[in-house]
């Protein structure tokens, strides 16, 4: 076991003592892991999106992309109402109880609405606005944030 004192160096030198270091083979040198870790780094940062808290606008184009969706699918008063309850978040038990219905028969409406709104997707012209929006006006934006 590794002593509490001990630092992750010091237990690598322990561990790496044995093992003859020659210069063809400097990988387990602290430098070369060094080196490695910051490589690492600069790479996560490159290649991590730039994803901030959506816009006002955005989540307004969002939620109007749902809206429409969920208008144009021709959802009965039935299945609007436990479409909506379960996108909220509800669970199937919490939707039954809530409006006289079975888990199953809750999940069932749910199964009925979703076949509505699949086939209004397919077809709908306005369909992922919103994110075409956001890729637009984010397209240049980690330039625009460097020159704050």
């Amino acid at each position: 076991m590794v002593e509490v004192g001990n630092s992750v160096s010091e237990e690598a030198e322990r561990l790496l003592g044995s093992v003859s270091r020659t210069p063809e083979r400097p990988h387990y040198v602290e430098s070369i892991f060094e080196r490695k870790l910051r490589r690492s780094r600069e790479r996560d940062s490159n290649c991590k999106p730039h994803i901030g808290v959506p816009s006002e606008a955005t989540l307004y184009l969002r939620e109007r992309d749902f809206e429409r969706v969920v208008e144009g699918a021709g959802l009965t008063e039935k299945q609007r109402i436990v479409f909506l309850a379960r996108t909220s978040g509800d669970t199937w038990e919490q939707i039954g109880r809530k409006h006289g219905h079975s888990k199953q028969g809750a999940a069932q409406i749910f199964r009925q609405a979703m076949k509505k709104v699949r086939a209004h997707l397919a077809n709908n012209p306005f369909r992922g606005l919103a994110s075409v929006y956001r890729d637009e006006v984010m397209r240049f934006a980690p330039t625009r944030i460097g020159r704050r």
